[in-house]
């Protein structure tokens, strides 16, 4: 579980026993959104067959955009290998 302390800018006083819970985290600092060895691609040829597989690495990703650039050019790559 985790434990989470939020500074108000001033008390605030309760008349009774509250529970609060969150309904939004906003984190100041930018965490990595695909992980080591969790996000990969299979690429196959035209007849099914296998050709490669390739894992992302681990990164932060904004925007689907910046996920999908990555993966055009990881196939860039290795296209330009072959």
């Amino acid at each position: 579980m985790a434990k989470y302390v939020t500074k108000l800018p001033q008390t605030i006083k309760l008349d009774s026993v509250w529970d609060v819970a969150f309904t939004e985290i906003i984190f100041s600092i930018r965490l990595p959104n695909v992980l080591p060895n969790t996000c990969s691609f299979t690429v196959l040829s035209p007849t099914l067959e296998l050709v490669t597989t390739h894992t992302l690495e681990k990164g932060y990703y904004e925007y689907i955009g910046q996920l999908t650039q990555k993966i055009n050019e990881t196939l860039s790559d290795i296209s330009e290998v072959k």
